[in-house]
This record gives structure tokens, sequence and C-alpha cells, in this order.
């Protein structure tokens, strides 16, 4: 298992605190990695980077931000499940059902959200303490 963290270079704090959290997960029972993957491309992306990006990153929110005036931004956080395994056959289709859920895949996901969760809060200076 892994996640890919895709995004911009300005998005390079955010992505260093996902992963710092993912790192503080790692006595959990998740056996997965995660892999930053920086876009070669700065600020509001031209309509040709917009182009060459929409097929893997278009079906996240990430590039209607990036695309904004002012822009927003963006991290991608994808396992690519629907690319692979029986998810690329399966993905919004009639087999995309619950047989598919394993107490693995349970772990991954709370793993995923509470590095999500505990890297916005960070990065918004809540003290969850108090």
């Amino acid at each position: 298992s892994f996640i890919s963290l895709i995004h911009k270079p300005d998005e390079a704090e955010l992505v260093s605190s996902v992963q710092q959290a993912w790192e503080e997960r790692a006595r959990e029972p998740v056996e997965a990695n995660s892999e930053a993957v920086s876009a070669p491309v700065s600020g509001k992306p031209s309509r040709l980077q917009t182009t060459v990006f929409y097929d893997f990153v278009g079906r996240s929110d990430c590039l209607s931000f990036w695309v904004r005036e002012p822009y927003f931004r963006c991290v991608f956080v994808t396992d690519t499940a629907n690319y692979r395994g029986t998810m690329q056959q399966c993905y919004h289709s009639s087999c995309d059902d619950v047989t598919s859920i394993t107490p693995e895949k349970l772990n991954f996901l709370a793993k995923v959200t509470v590095s999500l969760l505990q890297a916005t809060l960070k990065l918004a200076e809540v003290d969850v303490d108090s």
C-alpha cells in the first residue's frame, strides 16, 4: 500500500506536514509508504499544462483549484486504486461495493484520515489538547 501526494512546488510545506504525520503513524498496523510527486509547474498552470495533467490530476479537485484566479493551494492525495487491481474494472460501477472492504483497507483509510487531519490542524495552528 502507498499514498501519493501530487502537488506543485508551492505546496511543499503542506506535503511535508502530511508526510511527517504519516511517519508518526508508522507504529500503526499499516505497512505503507508515502511518496511526494511534484508537478513541474508553479502558480497558475497554462492551458497546455492543464491539458497535460488533466488525465491524471483532473479527477481530483486540485486542478480546478490550481486554475482559479487567485489560485488555491491543493495537494492531491491518492493511492491510485482506481487504476489498478479490482478497482480498475469496478471504480464507480455496480461491482464497486462493500465486498471489497477488508480490515487492512480500513486500517489504511484510518491512517490516511488521521494523517491528513493532524497535518491540517498543525498548519491551522490548532491546539488539539485544549
